[in-house]
């Protein structure tokens, strides 16, 4: 079976000894990191459910997947709109 790659994320991100510096931000970039985030988050999920295809029943994997990509859609409206019409 293939590592699961939110877990492999996850440790990345979470893992321990990890300092993030401390910055004033503007919103809009915060909003955008989050977005981008949550995309790559929602790309490493799918590939974890093709790879295991054999554990899903077709229509509930379809259903997921659908719903994977209406989210991708609202996100990438969001990111859009936030650089379209920055607000500070």
């Amino acid at each position: 079976m293939t590592q699961s790659l939110i877990h492999a994320r996850h440790t990345r991100m979470f893992g321990k000894g990890r300092h993030r510096k401390r910055r004033l931000r503007k919103s809009d970039d915060i909003w955008l990191e989050l977005i981008d985030r949550v995309t790559t988050i929602l790309d490493e999920a799918e590939h974890d459910m093709r790879a295991m295809t054999r554990d899903y029943p077709p229509n509930i994997l379809a259903g997921y997947l659908a719903d994977a990509a209406e989210t991708r859609r609202e996100l990438e409206a969001q990111r859009r709109d936030i650089l379209l019409n920055p607000r500070g």
